[in-house]
């Protein structure tokens, strides 16, 4: 190809490109995801503006945050701006003729080492690639290329040098000269030397040596970085280098100063740890006696007490116990973090391991005194073990179960659900009690913080961040919702496994997990309560930095994210996600709160959610849940209850009734407990659906089918929340519960309920 026709697009070099307004940490991942020492910046028409040495912003970033150490983000310290180094843009198509004649009339250009070349739309394609450009040059007319090197290196303003065996120094600059001395010479090789130009350096230039090579050493009380090139255009009969030099002497100050604090962090962390263990064990001992003899004295095993010595007595024993608790919470809590506490995963009867863990927690209410804590516990059909370690299960359940009875008042039921959500087991823990305020929300998992107020004689001790500790030790997460006079959930997320996960096939559908990262409890609730009525499995994350571990462990099909978040912004969690191999094809929905503008950032996530909620909006963003395979509803008999006062003729029964028909599906109809008894006896009922519209007391109506021979040992499938509350607390009924109201568009979810309740029953 003749030299006439190329144009400096045939030497455009792709390179790093990032635009303006980005954040100095995606500016810091890019630079380091691509290996690139350079990375162009653009403006929003993809014009190029300069160049940032990602070294250079690095040297700027550490002498911020030298500056300001308390300040945990540094976006607004910096304008990339101020940082750029300029370049010259030049047309793509310009000849290397052209080239030629514009750098000879163009004296000023000689200084700039970067060309950034353009479209005709004036848009970024690249950098020059000079070094290729010189080579073809020295045969095509160019001034000779060593000459138009050196006439480089005198206008570079960082030291460099140009040295072979023959010759160490050919050519030094002037910032070379000044900064580090004419007499200094450093060459490279694969194992790295250096020496000053009176010794011999023929050894220290392999003749092999092609690639780039860099090392960093100190001089005249300075920490210098060298970066050896291979200069494979010059017309030399020997191998030649250029060496490139940085002063990272602040770096290097800074680096060490943090390996010193880190140090000493690790070593302060370990006498804690050692602290906590020798002070757990030297008061176990004073404690066993305590709890002991305060046994004896409240027991009277040694003597009669009078009223007011029984309750010292006793007083002294539960505090003494509590005391135990702590201790023994603090030792296992701490051999988890230091790797101490070994897990012994088995196969447990998932049934017998809640009751065990309810019992444990009942007596323990019973010995402070009598309450009437209904209890309900509800399994999934599919579900009958689960692989886990006993002892720490059990614990877990216990510590969530003696939370919710504390936040409970006599007569408001607690209870455990255990399910699928998505490939997790879950294990909720629920309670109808007063809930836990906004403010307390996103401090109940932080150690040894305490939030203040009424709150804190329910959430004492460490239980709660221990049970999140051993949740992540068998490869798990807890997550919870609260309501301020409506109750709380907790939810501790096992992984499941091949014996465990349900067969699809079978007629079962599972939601892909939602995990929201909001910290507005309206929000949170609104957002729950829509995606669990649309059979979605929901996590939820207060913070930044329990987003990314939640959607680094759980893997969810969506992520709706507020902005605005503690510890960790937003848009640093989607950047973060998005960055890593793991998480960034999880789709990720901004909560759209109408005072934050959006910025760069924002073209990476897969949609907008506005405020205030929308359902049809929200029903767009989410994941499609699998097809309902409902074949297996074939043969099956259904009995609706009704009363004697209530329409049979609903558009629920109506609707409700064809797709059954369509499904091959007996229906039957009973107004009265008495006429359903007697229909129960005669067909082979599966499943029996009692509507929520019910305008007598729905307790009593319960109790009385609880009395029914046949009626009471069937499933029984409620519609709405507050029959769905009553019969809870009927304790030997099969509920099965179906929140969402009457209408077309969830009738599948009812049909898929009715479906696993009658496989309950076989």
């Amino acid at each position: 190809m003749s030299t006439a026709v190329l144009t400096l697009e045939h030497f455009s070099q792709p390179t790093a490109v990032c635009v303006a307004t980005a954040s100095v940490e995606s500016l810091l991942a890019l630079a380091q995801s691509n290996l690139v020492e350079t990375i162009v910046l653009v403006d929003q028409l993809g014009f190029p503006l300069g160049t940032i040495s990602w070294r250079q912003l690095l040297q700027y970033v550490l002498e911020c945050w030298q500056e300001s150490p308390f300040i945990r983000t540094i976006e607004p310290l910096i304008d990339l701006k101020s940082l750029m180094l300029p370049m010259k843009v030049l047309s793509a198509q310009m000849t290397i003729n052209e080239f030629r004649d514009w750098r000879h009339n163009h004296p000023d250009s000689q200084g700039f080492y970067q060309y950034g070349l353009v479209d005709k739309k004036n848009k970024f394609i690249g950098l020059l690639n000079c070094e290729r450009l010189w080579e073809l040059g020295y045969s095509s007319g160019f001034p000779k290329s060593e000459l138009l090197f050196q006439e480089f290196l005198q206008q570079f303003p960082l030291p460099l040098m140009m040295g072979s065996r023959s010759r160490p120094i050919i050519q030094q600059n002037k910032p070379w000269q000044e900064q580090i001395g004419g007499s200094f010479a450093v060459f490279s090789e694969p194992i790295y030397q250096y020496c000053p130009v009176s010794q011999a350096l023929e050894n220290h230039f392999p003749s092999n040596h092609q690639g780039i090579c860099s090392h960093r050493l100190t001089h005249l009380d300075r920490v210098w970085e060298f970066v050896t090139i291979p200069l494979s255009f010059l017309a030399e009969s020997e191998p030649t280098w250029l060496v490139m030099a940085w002063d990272v002497t602040e770096q290097a100050q800074y680096s060490q100063a943090l390996v010193g604090k880190n140090a000493d962090l690790t070593h302060l962390n370990r006498l804690k740890d050692q602290f906590l263990d020798c002070i757990s064990h030297e008061l176990k001992s004073p404690l066993t006696s305590v709890i002991g003899l305060s046994t004896l004295l409240k027991k009277e095993k040694i003597g009669k007490l009078n009223e007011r010595q029984s309750r010292y007595a006793e007083m002294i024993y539960q505090s003494g116990h509590q005391l135990m608790t702590l201790l023994n919470d603090l030792l296992d809590l701490t051999r988890l973090e230091t790797g101490q506490l070994k897990l012994t995963p088995t196969w447990l009867d998932i049934r017998q391991v809640c009751q065990r863990a309810y019992q444990t927690i009942f007596a323990k209410c019973q010995t402070n005194g009598d309450r009437l804590i209904p209890f309900t516990l509800s399994i999934a059909p599919h579900l009958e073990q689960v692989l886990a370690d006993d002892v720490r299960l059990q614990q877990m359940l216990g510590y969530l179960l003696d939370n919710a009875i504390k936040f409970s008042q006599d007569g408001e039921a607690v209870g455990i659900k255990v399910d699928f959500w998505g490939d997790w087991l879950a294990f909720t823990v629920w309670d109808k009690g007063s809930g836990i305020p906004e403010e307390c929300q996103s401090l109940i998992f932080e150690k040894f913080r305490q939030p203040e107020g009424p709150l804190t004689p329910h959430l004492e001790g460490i239980g709660l961040v221990l049970t999140q500790n051993l949740a992540k030790a068998h490869g798990g997460d807890i997550s919870f919702i609260s309501q301020v006079g409506k109750g709380s959930e907790f939810t501790i997320l096992l992984p499941s496994s091949p014996v465990t996960t349900p067969d699809t096939q079978a007629g079962s559908t599972f939601s892909p997990l939602i995990l929201i990262v909001e910290t507005i409890p309206q929000i949170i609730h609104d957002l729950c309560e829509e995606l669990t009525l649309l059979g979605y499995p929901v996590v939820v994350a207060r913070t930044g930095t329990e987003a990314l571990e939640k959607a680094r462990q759980l893997h969810p099909g969506r992520i709706f994210l507020n902005p605005l978040l503690p510890l960790l912004s937003g848009w640093d969690v989607l950047n973060l996600l998005k960055s890593d191999a793991e998480t960034a094809s999880i789709p990720i929905i901004i909560i759209n709160h109408q005072e934050n503008p959006f910025p760069q950032e924002f073209d990476r996530a897969a949609g907008f959610l506005s405020l205030p909620l929308e359902l049809e909006k929200l029903k767009v963003l989410l994941p499609e849940a699998p097809p309902l395979k409902a074949q297996n509803l074939t043969k099956l008999t259904i009995l609706q209850l009704y009363l004697a006062n209530q329409p049979e003729d609903t558009s629920l029964n109506l609707l409700l009734g064809a797709q059954l028909s369509n499904l091959n599906c007996r229906l039957l109809s009973a107004s009265s407990l008495e006429q359903g008894e007697m229909i129960a006896s005669v067909w082979d009922v599966d499943v029996v659906i009692l509507d929520g519209n019910l305008e007598v007391d729905s307790g009593e109506y319960l109790q009385h089918l609880s009395h029914c021979q046949h009626l009471a040992n069937l499933p029984l499938v409620t519609l709405g929340q507050n029959l769905t509350e009553s019969a809870n607390k009927v304790s030997n009924l099969a509920i099965f519960p179906c929140l969402l109201p009457p209408g077309e568009n969830n009738v599948e979810q009812l049909i898929q309920i009715i479906e696993i309740a009658a496989q309950s029953h076989r």
